[in-house]
């Protein structure tokens, strides 16, 4: 492992680069096929000119700048980044996205993964709630305080109002069919109102939470 330097014979310009596995690292740099796809991909620098100044090496020169461990390594890169001033280093600091610029390519095809995830996402939300109100089941959300009950068709929905995580939420009704805490007793609507006070869980957890006087926390489920 250590720090490396590559240098164009043609114009002088260079690039410092490091790895905790050299070995591999230069097989890479070796691969026609690598260095095609990476120099589009990651839109770098240092790929385009080995292709373009001659992939037999003949236009650069490879160096060993200092081995080291890996502990040290981001700081004696960043040591002759900062030393050298390596004019195909896309990135100042080591280790860093800083500065670094995808290609248009790169820029539209995460546009796309990401509207594609948003609309996959939106999918999977819909069907679900269309899948409860199928099957009639609804969270419902009782403030223990004034006695106000509210109909959610999701539980995410459910979990944002109440000002916490869905899979938290989720957990807890698994676990004892209900959630009591931050002032609000939820439950699913395939449960009676009930039938869920009379549980033996739930009086342990009224217990628990009345003789808290700070309502935000919540009832555990052991029972």
């Amino acid at each position: 492992m250590g720090v490396y330097r590559w240098v164009n014979l043609v114009n002088g310009k260079t690039y410092v680069g490091s790895s905790v596995n050299l070995t591999r690292r230069f097989k890479a740099y070796y691969s026609v096929y690598y260095l095609e796809y990476e120099g589009k991909r990651n839109n770098s620098l240092i790929y385009k000119a080995l292709l373009k100044y001659g992939y037999d090496w003949s236009g650069f020169r490879l160096e060993i700048l200092e081995y080291c461990e890996s502990e040290i390594i981001t700081e004696r890169e960043q040591y002759y980044i900062d030393l050298l001033k390596p004019e195909y280093n896309i990135l100042k600091q080591a280790r860093s996205l800083k500065g670094f610029k995808h290609s248009e390519t790169t820029i539209e095809r995460m546009r796309e993964i990401k509207i594609n995830n948003k609309r996959i996402r939106t999918e999977e939300e819909t069907l679900k709630q269309v899948n409860s109100l199928l099957k009639g089941v609804y969270t419902i959300v009782k403030d223990m305080d004034s006695d106000e009950i509210k109909n959610f068709v999701s539980g995410r929905e459910a979990a944002k109002f109440i000002g916490m995580h869905q899979s938290g939420l989720a957990k807890y009704i698994s676990k004892q069919n209900f959630y009591l805490g931050r002032g609000f007793l939820v439950y699913k609507s395939d449960h009676s109102y009930e039938e869920i006070i009379k549980s033996e869980a739930y009086q342990k957890a009224l217990i628990k939470y009345l003789s808290k006087s700070d309502t935000d926390i919540e009832t555990d489920s052991k029972d």
